[in-house]
């Protein structure tokens, strides 16, 4: 029941939005096959839309993907 309650939320949003979610989605998706971690693919996707380019998207959110991590506290 609560899986079909979250697919069907899902189109909604999808008819809404479409095809310029869609693409976004479908975008995201493809940086994460090819290797990029979950920051990265969905912070690149959507760096462009407020001026940042997405080669510096990828480096910025690179240490996300596992979690920030901080060194030995003092």
């Amino acid at each position: 029941m609560i899986k079909e309650v979250i697919q069907n939320d899902w189109r909604q949003v999808i008819e809404v939005y479409s095809p310029e979610l869609e693409n976004k989605v479908n975008k995201s998706a493809t940086y994460f096959k090819n290797g990029f971690n979950c920051s990265q693919a969905v912070f690149a996707t959507f760096a462009t839309d407020y001026g940042m380019p997405e080669e510096v998207a990828l480096k910025v959110a690179t240490q996300f993907g596992g979690g920030a991590r901080k060194g030995k506290c003092v």
